[in-house]
């Protein structure tokens, strides 16, 4: 399965709320909350750049484990990942 790219705009979408989903693997969640956190302190094009890379990356490291799986699956639908 591969992972779509930190510049795809749901990546974004994720980060600064505009949609919100319950990931079934726990570490994602907590780590939106906290890109979220810095995104709010700082809302500059780096850094949500950097959140956006930051959280991809997370994804593309578990990618492997099913719940990681379905959790893009959530973000990008069954026809926006490979």
């Amino acid at each position: 399965m591969n992972v779509p790219p930190a510049t795809d705009v749901r990546w974004k979408d994720v980060i600064t709320g505009k949609v919100n989903y319950q990931f079934e693997f726990f570490a994602f969640n907590m780590c939106v909350k906290r890109l979220s956190l810095v995104l709010k302190r700082d809302s500059s094009q780096i850094t949500l750049n950097k959140c956006t890379q930051e959280l991809r990356d997370i994804f593309a490291e578990n990618v492997q484990l099913p719940k990681v799986q379905r959790d893009l699956v959530k973000i990008f639908g069954k026809g926006g990942v490979a």
